[in-house]
């Protein structure tokens, strides 16, 4: 289980890797605060700029961005009524009213208390599963690891779209972008759309990862513009309030398990988030608590509202370090990092590369925790950067991914697949696609060729071998459960079952 764990926290005690690590918190809060960016478009954007670092100190800081945006979303969504993301939604709920009461400093002390304690639950709950997820990585063979990223695209397909057509029209998508180049197991080129040189090696994929994730975004904020917040004052209410929020925090125990556990759970599903644990929970609590000032301002309400959605990242992790499925869009850029530092993903990881899950542990840990610390003292400050114009906001976002997807090869080409890209993201979202079913299919779809070709080698070409093994069947049978379910849903639906 502690397998490299050593490495990793010497790595943390290094002072480079301690200011990138402290960067990157500062990079996600900042994305955080900023209305409708995220550590998603975060991640986007950096990951170009990780291409010159050693393998941990990418890692980290990626981790660090992913964990520190959740609380910097919250400090708007207190402050002046608008969430920073969509993890914070049901902040605003009882977060606002605080802040009108003039108890500023004690919503934002109450959320940061929450947020770093509900990461500890989430990241706790990781560390925990290790031994068991790594003891299921070693059944993983050729058949177990198709059936495994079959599975993962049937139910992120259905999970996200709720329509399994639709998801799996865009899995299949992303499946086929991913088999642009040269194969390596049959050594046949493919799709090369004429190209003799560039698309050798496939698509780019951190081109096309900050295309579709962070352009799309910049596109869209372009295109609809963004509401500038009023700077409405609203009293903190000094030292005392944050003192008074820490202590709150504490008062509601069975609040802060419930909604950490819904976070776990929501988590590990695959592609939900923490837009949902945060609603979820705090639906959850308002239905039960005897609170008066539910909705109105609630201490218990924000309790669970922003333990839920921190406790989220540490379930995220887990399907997406067992087993390279990632539970968010979060995660899957921090697969698209490991990709690009030549980190295996899939039941490899925790078999060859336990030090690198271990530094997600960390960078997850630190980033929550700097944030919500560094959030809260800077909280006045920050909430100002919601009121920068879109029209300064989106030409630097796009200056950054460009010059992050040249930078990479400095290749003129991978500045066009980025912009193609983004406009096929801005097309998708614009029309009700997820991204995640796309972006599960272009990182898994060569890994599920491999392992389906590895397979037919050793059966020497029948297809038996993903029946005969136990765990490959079973695999098979959620695959086809996952494929019937929305069949006999509509037959319950119209009465014939």
């Amino acid at each position: 289980m502690f397998d490299g764990i050593g490495t990793a926290v010497a790595a943390l005690a290094q002072p480079d890797v301690v200011g990138i690590v402290l960067l990157a918190s500062v990079i996600g809060l900042v994305a955080g605060v900023l209305p409708g960016l995220g550590n998603v478009q975060a991640m986007a954007m950096a990951l170009p700029f990780t291409f010159g670092m050693d393998r941990v100190s990418a890692i980290y800081f990626l981790s660090a961005i992913c964990a520190s945006a959740t609380f910097g979303g919250s400090v708007p969504a207190i402050l002046i009524n608008v969430p920073g993301t969509p993890a914070s939604a049901a902040t605003t709920i009882e977060g606002y009213p605080m802040a009108k009461r003039g108890e500023g400093n004690r919503a934002l002390a109450i959320s940061a208390t929450a947020s770093v304690m509900g990461g500890l639950v989430g990241i706790g709950v990781l560390v925990v599963s290790i031994p068991f997820v790594k003891w299921a990585a070693l059944l993983f063979g050729p058949p177990e690891t198709f059936m495994l990223v079959l599975l993962g695209l049937i139910t992120i397909a259905y999970a996200i779209q709720g329509n399994i057509i639709r998801g799996l029209a865009i899995s299949g998508i992303g499946v086929l972008l991913s088999l642009i180049g040269y194969a390596s197991v049959t050594g046949v080129y493919r799709f090369s759309l004429g190209s003799k040189h560039y698309l050798w090696d496939g698509i780019e994929q951190v081109a096309f990862l900050t295309g579709v994730f962070g352009l799309s975004e910049a596109i869209q904020l372009g295109m609809k513009g963004r509401v500038v917040a009023h700077a409405e004052e609203v009293a903190l209410g000094g030292f005392h309030g944050t003192l008074q929020g820490i202590i709150d925090t504490f008062r509601y125990p069975l609040t802060f398990v419930r909604s950490s556990v819904i976070g776990v759970i929501v988590g590990i599903a695959p592609g939900v988030g923490g837009s949902v644990s945060n609603v979820v929970a705090y639906a959850m609590t308002a239905q039960i608590s005897k609170d008066p000032l539910i909705g109105k301002g609630s201490v218990e309400g924000l309790v669970a509202c922003e333990s839920a959605n921190n406790a989220t990242y540490g379930g995220d992790a887990i399907p997406t370090l067992a087993f390279g499925i990632p539970g968010s869009l979060a995660m899957a850029i921090l697969l698209g990092g490991l990709n690009l530092h030549g980190v295996p993903v899939g039941p490899w990881l925790m078999r060859e590369h336990m030090e690198i899950v271990w530094v997600v542990v960390f960078g997850l840990l630190a980033g929550t925790v700097v944030s919500c610390v560094g959030g809260l003292l800077l909280a006045r400050w920050l909430a100002r950067i919601t009121l920068i114009s879109t029209s300064l906001l989106v030409p630097t976002i796009v200056v950054l991914i460009l010059t992050g997807a040249y930078a990479i090869r400095q290749n003129f080409w991978d500045v066009v697949v980025a912009i193609l890209s983004g406009i096929f993201g801005y097309f998708l979202t614009r029309h009700g696609f997820s991204l995640l079913p796309l972006i599960i299919g272009f990182l898994l779809g060569a890994v599920a060729e491999q392992a389906f070709i590895q397979s037919l080698h050793i059966s020497e070409g029948s297809l038996s071998i993903f029946f005969s093994h136990p765990l490959s069947l079973l695999l098979f049978l959620g695959v086809v459960a996952t494929g019937l379910y929305p069949v006999f849903q509509r037959l319950v639906v119209k009465g014939v079952l």
